[in-house]
């Protein structure tokens, strides 16, 4: 017998047999004719209109009820996991295919809910992933802080060492560093014969680099950064919008002074 003529039969008995119902109509409107698919928790169906399956016949479900919602039809499906390939819901009736390659045939009014591919895993190894995932998480955490904690402390000691000018300077004379995307050429005890130039007090060493960057138009040529020669005198930052680079100013022959030049 040609496969159509079964299950022509079939698909009779599903969608005609039994009388319709309100809720059948308005579950089936709800999903047909747009293929509009069937949500069970985070997992959802595709809708099939107006087909059925085969050629392996269907077992029914849900015979306790009298008209199964198209989710409760699916549900059957979600419960019963790997034994299931899809459901059929029809007037009244639920019926679920463990056929693993199914062919679609026309029944008019009954829909086929597919579930989406499964991953043949069982539970057991699911939740295996799943330790090993949130494993590496915390692993992966601890890391991540151990590296932000190492990076505070370099930044700490590397702020210590370039507010040092005796560690700074010690053993060199000139060179150049990169601060904020800028290079700069330093040079140690030397500074500007400058005539346009904006100073600022108590700040660090790497904080005249910050204001020297929010304030380009008054650090056009560069800064110069002085320690002072004892408590009495405040560190003093001077960005020079104007200058020509000099050797120490030889009447202050006592003051720890590094100049700055942004290399363009």
């Amino acid at each position: 017998m040609h496969k159509t003529a079964l299950w022509t039969p079939l698909a009779y008995l599903l969608c005609l047999g039994n009388p319709t119902t309100a809720d059948y109509t308005s579950d089936y409107n709800r999903l047909c004719p747009g293929n509009n698919p069937v949500s069970i928790g985070n997992t959802v169906y595709t809708a099939t209109c107006d087909k059925t399956l085969g050629p392996m016949p269907p077992a029914q479900k849900l015979t306790n009820i009298q008209s199964p919602t198209p989710e409760e039809c699916a549900q059957v499906c979600a419960q019963d996991g790997s034994s299931c390939s899809a459901m059929i819901w029809a007037n009244n009736a639920c019926f679920q295919s463990s056929d693993q390659s199914p062919t679609f045939y026309n029944a008019p009014g009954a829909v086929v809910l597919t579930p989406p591919p499964s991953s043949g895993k069982t539970a057991e190894q699911l939740e295996a992933e799943l330790n090993d995932c949130n494993a590496a998480q915390i692993r992966i955490t601890g890391e991540r802080d151990e590296c932000r904690s190492k990076l505070t402390t370099a930044n700490e000691q590397a702020a210590a060492f370039f507010n040092d000018y005796d560690l700074f300077c010690s053993g060199r004379s000139s060179y150049q560093v990169t601060v904020q995307g800028v290079q700069y050429q330093l040079a140690c005890d030397q500074g500007f014969n400058d005539n346009e130039r904006t100073s600022y007090q108590d700040m660090e060493f790497n904080e005249c680099f910050d204001l020297c960057a929010k304030k380009p138009e008054e650090c056009q040529a560069g800064l110069v950064y002085w320690f002072g020669h004892s408590e009495n005198y405040q560190r003093l930052c001077v960005l020079i919008r104007k200058g020509t680079p000099t050797s120490r100013e030889t009447a202050r022959p006592n003051y720890k002074m590094i100049r700055a030049i942004p290399i363009r």
